[in-house]
């Protein structure tokens, strides 16, 4: 599993996961519904020649993360980047809705 960070304050909230040796234009961001998915796929370096492993923690394949954004969030304002290993993804707070009066006509 991709591991995630979701913070949240004033401004938003940020999602970073950390995906290290995979070049950006290698991962996958879309939203769908407020659905956040990250797709993407880490390869062995060498993948030819067979090596005898004494421990392998390092996960390669495909990985694929979803997660379920809060409605206060602006989606189509989503800002992303990614640097040494992290993926960063920054989704501003939706300003909050004024009430709005409407005036009532006597007829």
């Amino acid at each position: 599993m991709l591991p995630l960070d979701v913070i949240e304050d004033d401004t938003g909230v940020t999602v970073r996961a950390a995906i290290p040796g995979v070049k950006a234009e290698d991962i996958e961001v879309s939203i769908v519904k407020h659905v956040l998915t990250i797709k993407g796929q880490t390869n062995e370096e060498d993948e030819t020649e067979k090596t005898d492993y004494l421990m392998k923690e390092c996960r390669t394949g495909n990985f694929h993360r979803s997660l379920r954004l809060p409605n206060s969030v602006d989606v189509d304002k989503a800002e992303s980047r990614c640097t040494n290993g992290v993926l960063t993804i920054a989704f501003p707070r939706i300003e909050p809705q004024k009430t709005k009066y409407l005036e009532i006509s006597a007829t």
